[in-house]
């Protein structure tokens, strides 16, 4: 799909949570777009932020990023916890966002360079 169509069909099944990004993508095609993740793997990142959005929003973004993951594990239910400590191996609380990725993201998104 182009940023300028305005269908609003989704092509399988698995595209229908798409449909809002594609309702929306010729107001945004004007626009100063970034897109951004959060995601704890840094090998599976960039997929991850490849998968996260349409290509053709990704195309016209001038800025994308992975920002990291953080953790707050005593706020996690039960099956959570659970979940956290049998893929990741995690029993505690931690940050992996990277401040400066974030705060270079926001100024260039402000200020353009």
């Amino acid at each position: 799909m182009n940023l300028s169509d305005k269908g609003t069909t989704a092509t399988h099944p698995s595209d229908v949570w798409l449909l809002p990004f594609r309702l929306q993508l010729s107001h945004l095609a004007g626009k100063r777009v970034g897109l951004f993740i959060c995601a704890g793997s840094k090998e599976q990142a960039p997929e991850e932020l490849r998968t996260a959005f349409p290509e053709d929003l990704r195309n016209a973004a001038v800025a994308s990023e992975v920002f990291g993951d953080e953790i707050y594990y005593d706020k996690l239910s039960l099956m959570d916890k659970f979940i956290m400590r049998m893929v990741k191996g995690k029993e505690k609380s931690s940050s992996g966002l990277s401040l400066e990725t974030i705060e270079k993201f926001a100024h260039f998104m402000t200020k353009g360079s």
